[in-house]
């Protein structure tokens, strides 16, 4: 009877932990397609001729700076 109370212990804590595991990185992923959809969103409403930089700093001390760049043209660098 000792043996199976000591195997269920076992059993139950790496269940958990395993759960733990499971919703960590089901949380990861689901904030990763959130952050993916926020981008192609920006990026969506970009001119033709505009790009985006990111300077993106991760694992996770998080940094995301983006600065939203309108390129020139030749027809406007020759009117300058």
């Amino acid at each position: 009877m000792d043996s199976i109370t000591t195997l269920a212990s076992c059993l139950a804590s790496a269940l958990a932990a395993l759960s733990a595991l499971a919703l960590r990185l089901r949380w990861q992923a689901d904030w990763e397609r959130r952050r993916q959809e926020t981008l192609d969103a920006i990026t969506a409403r970009l001119p033709p001729d505009g790009a985006i930089e990111l300077d993106e700093l991760r694992s996770d001390g998080s940094r995301i700076k983006m600065r939203i760049v309108a390129r020139q043209t030749a027809a406007a660098d020759n009117h300058a």
